[in-house]
């Protein structure tokens, strides 16, 4: 089964996920599960349009987890290209918002969490991207790390274990002090053994 056939297919479905204000939960819910199916069955789409990316990352707006769950799937799947990779970090309305979802402690859904933090790996290891992200998101990275609860760290620090492949990324974590902050989360009684390893790997990943 084809679940894309040509631009205007896309169009027609980008129209009205361009109006969400205006849409209803049920329709913008399917027809975000349909862009994941197109992004599945049609990974090199991006070569063809952007929309995409506006149409998938303004569905994380949305009320409910399925809708949202979708929306980053199908951005996994097309970040798992490099060529798309490359077009969707360029997207000034795909970072910001994975990087909010990964440390809203509103959302719980372990699944949700492991997808976005793929996807965000996914896009910052391409080696024309990673210059980039330190420059622009690995601040933010740590301070939402610093800031954010316990069952919300886990994503975050799969992120600066990414990071920490480059020796420069290692010298600006510890400028930001990042140890101190880790150091003071594996001393932390209430947080849970599994975690606490985390802490430990991530420390590792920047002592090494």
């Amino acid at each position: 089964m084809s679940f894309y056939t040509s631009m205007e297919d896309l169009i027609g479905l980008h129209k009205p996920l361009a109006m969400r204000r205006k849409i209803d939960a049920n329709l913008e819910e399917d027809l975000i599960a349909t862009m994941f199916y197109i992004s599945k069955h049609h990974p090199t789409i991006l070569k063809s349009t952007q929309m995409v990316i506006s149409a998938i990352t303004d569905a994380f707006k949305s009320v409910r987890i399925a809708t949202i769950t979708h929306a980053v799937s199908a951005l996994y799947l097309l970040s798992k290209h490099e060529e798309n990779a490359t077009i969707i970090f360029k997207s000034i309305d795909a970072i910001k918002p994975l990087l909010d979802l990964l440390a809203d402690s509103y959302y719980h859904n372990q699944f949700l969490k492991e997808s976005v933090t793929e996807t965000i790996c996914n896009l910052f290891l391409v080696h024309d991207n990673l210059k980039e992200a330190v420059s622009n998101y690995l601040i933010t990275i740590c301070s939402k790390l610093m800031v954010t609860l316990v069952e919300d760290r886990e994503g975050l620090l799969s992120t600066i274990n990414v990071f920490s492949q480059s020796i420069e990324v290692v010298e600006k974590l510890v400028e930001l002090d990042l140890l101190s902050v880790l150091f003071l989360y594996v001393k932390d009684k209430t947080d849970s053994p599994l975690i606490k390893e985390k802490y430990v790997y991530c420390i590792q990943h920047v002592i090494q």
